[in-house]
Order: structure tokens, then sequence, then C-alpha cells
């Protein structure tokens, strides 16, 4: 297997498992506040690491991608509250080296930066602690002692032998029981014990991956003003098929994660999706958002375009379920952008580079992909910042700069994409294996 074919089934792989395992799949109401989607304080997220070869690596990058999640602070605000990692390996401090140009980048872009410069940084994609230690080593299982059961405790064993993945998982499940979910990478489940090997997933994430790309080409139109038709759409539809085979795999990867992380938010509704052949009563589009946006509907154009409704957005967000996963969407974009290795463009950046694009002189807002520097990489109230610094200097209204709207936009629009590719909403099951 040459390297960029390893590198593939390694991402396969992990797309197969954060497809199949978000890890809210092992949280229930003693961790997840349905009403506000956030988790209750006082719960940790734990995912230990056995093993840190390609595939958990992989897994590592895309479980950061996807599992984010808020909690509320002292005075009731929803604030990050990110997955702490512990990675064994025998060779584990090592290997952190590996990521010492992406993941990595963030941590040392932060030492000694006038943060006067920037708008409010990010928080970190995730904690992490790496320990070098043989698996199954009486130093292995005194750093798995501590396990709270209070706590969500996810280990990933992936040491290159299937054989030994599953002779490892039995025996942490033996000694913990209860208190931790254990996947193996390996092709079979047994009692007690997940699997995720072979790599494959739903071609459908792919394909509505394509179609969020359309829908947010789509929104963008309708939002200049104009009256959209069926026509635009269809063209529309056409330049995003074009452009997806033209996405380098960055691009497309940030699609891919962000419809990845979409069970993770039904999940925190206490919500689900499956096909539509599966078990389950579907909830209708209106019993859907009567659980996400009761207190906060969004509000529509006043013409469909090919029977979609089409959002009309003010920049207002209100305390509610659908802000706290706007804010749950901007901080897995945050980790997405963190994990490539881009950090935040400073304010001058953002309001005076500019580029020339088909023939103009544009402002860049801060993108810049060939130095990994993006205006956006912020907080949420730092979007808001960014939305009115912008909007004073291009003299026009913020909510034309405004871009909280796409953190909404799939969650608003959820019901009929999933619906499109034959998938339906229903109410969640507790921790199934």
């Amino acid at each position: 297997m040459t390297e960029i074919e390893e590198k593939k089934y390694a991402f396969d792989a992990a797309v197969a498992f954060s497809d199949r395992y978000p890890f809210t799949r092992f949280m229930s109401g003693k961790h997840i506040d349905y009403e506000s989607a956030l988790l209750r304080r006082g719960v940790n997220v734990n995912v230990y690491l056995i093993g840190f070869g390609k595939i958990n690596q992989a897994v590592f990058l895309t479980s950061t991608e996807v599992n984010q999640f808020l909690t509320a602070d002292a005075d009731n605000n929803p604030v990050p509250k990110k997955v702490r990692y512990y990675i064994f390996d025998r060779a584990a401090t090592k290997k952190k080296k590996i990521f010492l140009d992406t993941y990595y980048r963030y941590d040392d872009f932060r030492v000694g930066v006038n943060r006067k410069d920037y708008l409010p940084l990010p928080a970190p994609a995730a904690e992490e602690e790496y320990i070098d230690c043989e698996i199954g080593s009486k130093e292995f299982y005194e750093a798995l002692r501590g396990l709270s059961e209070k706590d969500v405790n996810i280990a990933v064993v992936s040491l290159g032998d299937q054989s030994e993945n599953i002779r490892t998982a039995r025996l942490i499940k033996k000694r913990f029981g209860e208190k931790i979910d254990v996947i193996a990478n390996a092709e079979k489940a047994e009692n007690g014990i997940y699997a995720f090997g072979g790599g494959e997933y739903d071609c459908r994430i792919l394909s509505m991956a394509k179609n969020r790309n359309a829908i947010y080409d789509l929104e963008y139109l309708a939002a200049s003003g104009e009256k959209v038709s069926e026509e635009d759409f269809e063209k529309v539809k056409q330049s995003a098929e074009k452009h997806w085979e033209e996405m380098t795999d960055f691009d497309r990867g940030a699609n891919i994660m962000s419809v990845l992380g979409v069970r993770v938010k039904l999940n925190l509704l206490g919500l689900d999706y499956c096909d539509k052949s599966a078990d389950g009563l579907p909830l209708s589009e209106k019993e859907y958002m009567n659980v996400y946006a009761k207190d906060d509907m969004p509000k529509y154009q006043p013409y469909t375009v090919c029977g979609r409704k089409i959002v009309r957005y003010d920049a207002r967000f209100q305390p509610s379920a659908r802000t706290n996963l706007a804010m749950q969407e901007h901080e897995r974009w945050n980790a997405y952008m963190l994990c490539h290795g881009f950090v935040p463009s400073e304010k001058d950046s953002i309001m005076r580079d500019t580029a020339v694009r088909n023939g103009k002189t544009v402002y860049t807002n801060g993108k810049d992909f060939k130095a990994r520097r993006h205006g956006n990489l912020t907080t949420f109230d730092g979007l808001k910042e960014y939305a009115a610094m912008t909007a004073r200097r291009d003299n026009c209204d913020e909510i034309q700069k405004d871009v909280i709207k796409y953190d909404c936009q799939l969650m608003d629009g959820l019901h009929g994409l999933l619906d499109d590719f034959g998938y339906k909403i229903v109410e969640r099951k507790q921790k199934t294996k």
C-alpha cells in the first residue's frame, strides 16, 4: 500500500468511525440537557486512544473535527466544553511531532501573540495528554483507574492487529465494566465491545456534502435580495457540482465533516436520523422544528425554490437551542480549521488585505489559504465583531456581513436535506449497541 493509499484508508476508517460512533451515542439525559443542547455542568468527555498509529491518528483528527460541545458556565451562558484525549502508545510523545505543523501550529501561534491585534481568540480544538507506556502494563491500567461514572468515557483500541485489538478491548471492558465504552478496530463487534473496522460508510454522506455546498451557494444568492428562480437553482446546483470536483481535499473535507456533525447535533436534542426503511416513527418537519427551534423559529423568504423554503437571516441571535447549536457548529468549524494548521488573521488584515478575483480587486476579509490564516477563526461573539467592523469599512448594514447564518443553515434546512437522501428524523434510542 502506497503512502497515499494508506492515508486514504486511514481517512475512510476515521470517517466510518465518526459516522457510526459520534460521542453523543454514549450519552443520555444524564449527560445532556436536551432543552438547551448543552452538556450538563460537570460532565467531562474523556477519550482514551489505545495505540497511536495512522488509524487512531486519523480518528483523533476526525473526531475532534466532528465532536464539539458546549456547557453552561456559572452565569448560565453557553461556553465551549472540550473533549479530553488521553493518547497511549509506546512512543506517544514522539508521535505528537506528526502534528506540529497542523494541529499544534495554533499552540505556537498563541505564545506571545498580542491579543489586541486580533478578534477574540478561539478555544483550542481539544485537550490532550500523551502517555508513553506499554499497552496492558501496570502503568497503563493505573492511568485508567480514575474513571468517573458521571463522565463519558470511551476507549478506542487500534494497535495494528485486529486480534490484538479485540483482546485488549476485552481486558479493558472486563476490568472497568460499565464505566467505559470500548470500540475496537476490528471487523465484528461482540458482546460489550463495538467495532469499526473496514472503513465502509454510507456513500450518501458524500452526496449530502455536495448538496450542502449547493445550498450554501443558493442561499448566498438569495441573500443578495433578488428572487431566485428554479432555473437559477439548477444553475447553482450544476455550478456546485463542478466546483466540488475542482475542490481540494481540504475543502471537500470541510463539507464532509459538517455532514458528519449532523448526528451529534440531533443527539444533543434527543433526536437521531436513520434510513426511511428502518423502525421508528418519522418526525414531520413541523415536529422537528418544534424541537430544534420552538422558541426561535427562523424567518423565511416569501417564495420557495423547488419546494424548498429559503431562510431570511436577520443577524439576531437569542438564547435558544438553535443558537447554541449554531455556536456548536462554529466550534466544530474552528476545530476543523485548527486541525489543518490555520490560525486567526489580524484585525488589520481583515480590514485592509485585498486580492484580485475575476479581474476585480476585493477585500479578502483575512482569508489567506496559502498562509493558512482566516478572519473568521474567532469566538461566536468575535463573529459579531467581525460583521460590525467589515460593515463599517464597506458602509453597509451588518446583516450583509453576518457569517453566523452559515452556522445555522445546516440545521435550519436539515429535515429537507435528510428527506432528499432517504433518511428520516426520529426520537433517539439511548446508548444502543
